[in-house]
């Protein structure tokens, strides 16, 4: 199979686009910060496994040694199977502190950074390129073996329902897909495998992980914002809705699954599972922790997940106190689906949630692009 990233002139594009908050706003504003609260003070290494043009390698140095919480001696690793993607990685590694790049491909060889001291293994939309069964006889024991006791591995990959527009029977059909990669006019087409829920969880299981949790990440839209007459318009986030029960997940752009390496990682885990969900759902307070539509007759629960575009009318979110399940508020949004919530009807969300103690107050300028 023909790997598009070695071929110069995509990857120059690529790197570009990569760099671009405008023309990667989704990575920028949503994917980065979110992996960011995967880290913590305890982290001294972190691999960033299949790196690209080494961007989010960069990110999250730059934020361990600028945050106070976090550990300012970070060392950041970036490997990548391509040299042409290495070749504009390297360029960013001149500039930063603390990184450093080198060529790795966990599907057919060892690497030295296999010695068990890394504290945080990063994926991010690489293993969908790797098949079911190397990934389970390749490269999750391989990255497993990256891993202190207490380490984490975090693998971001697309939801493969999107790639098929929620077709079930399409993607029960096939493995892998033609999909483009590339988000810039010049796209180009690879393969792409289908892991679901299973395959994840069974690899990490042979490789001998020892916890396992899944978070998705919603498709979000920037939406203009402006605070009349005073401020310029700006853009601010709004998620499509995206029930966050593991059956009903199929509304999320984005799935992260997190893996600790030993049952010493508990505390890690949990911590980093924490922080990542209260992120969540302080920058999206519109998503749901049930959601439930009020179908017509002859639908049930299964169609929660149906797609954005269903001809069915009607979406009630149920909002639930994390820690109290009988403080809950009932919001409907003019009969209309969530993904149609405009800035304003965010914002008197983010009140009402807040009246009623589901969610913490925040302002217009918290969900505004930086």
């Amino acid at each position: 199979m023909t790997n598009p990233y070695d071929n110069p002139k995509f990857a120059k594009e690529y790197a570009s686009a990569q760099a671009d908050r405008h023309r990667n706003r989704y990575e920028w504003e949503v994917t980065h910060p979110a992996l960011l609260q995967l880290l913590d003070s305890d982290t001294k290494r972190v691999i960033d496994y299949g790196c690209g043009s080494g961007i989010f390698t960069a990110i999250m140095n730059e934020t361990a040694r600028t945050n106070t919480a976090l550990n300012p001696y970070t060392e950041s690793i970036g490997t990548d199977a391509s040299l042409e993607m290495l070749r504009y990685a390297r360029l960013i590694g001149e500039k930063v502190t603390g990184i450093s790049f080198q060529t790795w491909d966990a599907n057919t060889e060892n690497s030295d950074l296999q010695d068990e001291k890394t504290d945080r293994v990063f994926a991010k939309l690489v293993l969908n390129y790797i098949s079911p069964q190397d990934l389970r006889d390749n490269v999750m024991p391989r990255l497993r073996t990256c891993l202190n006791d207490t380490g984490l591995l975090i693998a971001v990959l697309p939801n493969p329902l999107r790639e098929v527009e929620y077709s079930n029977s399409r993607y029960q059909s096939t493995d892998m897909l033609d999909i483009n990669v590339g988000n810039f006019g010049d796209q180009t087409s690879t393969k792409s495998y289908h892991h679901t829920h299973e395959d994840m969880l069974q690899a990490a299981n042979q490789a001998g992980f020892a916890y396992a949790d899944i978070l998705g990440l919603p498709e979000v839209r920037f939406e203009p914002y402006k605070k009349w007459p005073w401020s310029n318009k700006q853009l601010m986030k709004i998620a499509h809705p995206m029930p966050l029960v593991l059956e009903t997940m199929n509304s999320a752009k984005r799935w992260v699954y997190v893996f600790g390496a030993t049952s010493d990682s508990a505390g890690a885990f949990d911590s980093a599972i924490a922080r990542l969900s209260s992120w969540r759902s302080y920058h999206f307070p519109e998503i749901a922790d049930r959601a439930h539509l009020f179908l017509p007759p002859g639908h049930g629960n299964a169609d929660i997940s149906l797609p954005i575009n269903s001809p069915h009318k009607g979406a009630v979110y149920e909002y639930v106190g994390v820690n109290d399940a009988s403080n809950k508020s009932i919001v409907l949004l003019n009969d209309k689906y969530a993904e149609h919530m405009s800035p304003a009807q965010k914002l008197a969300t983010i009140r009402a949630l807040a009246r009623c103690g589901t969610r913490p107050e925040s302002t217009a300028q918290d969900h505004l692009i930086v």
